[in-house]
């Protein structure tokens, strides 16, 4: 699977996910948005299945753990490395 940042205006962002049989986007993210606010996006995508007929959720809720490391700071270019 291939996870990727779509930028968007504003200080927001969405998350990209691509497993080969779908794509889906989360909801808009703000740049500093936490480990919990990434995860509870990431639960709450979903894609069309290949008969077009169900969406199907690639994550399920309670499965994921996603952390957070990084200040933010100009030091380490603005940004959050979210594992």
């Amino acid at each position: 699977a291939q996870y990727r940042s779509i930028y968007h205006r504003n200080g927001y962002y969405r998350l990209r996910f691509d497993d080969g049989t779908g794509v889906a986007e989360t909801t808009c993210l703000e740049y500093h948005s936490t480990a919990d606010q990434v995860r509870l996006a990431l639960e709450g995508i979903s894609y069309k299945s290949h008969d077009g007929l169900s969406n199907v959720s690639p994550f399920s809720a309670g499965h994921l753990h996603v952390s957070r490391a990084g200040t933010g700071a100009s030091s380490e270019g603005y940004g959050y490395i979210y594992t």
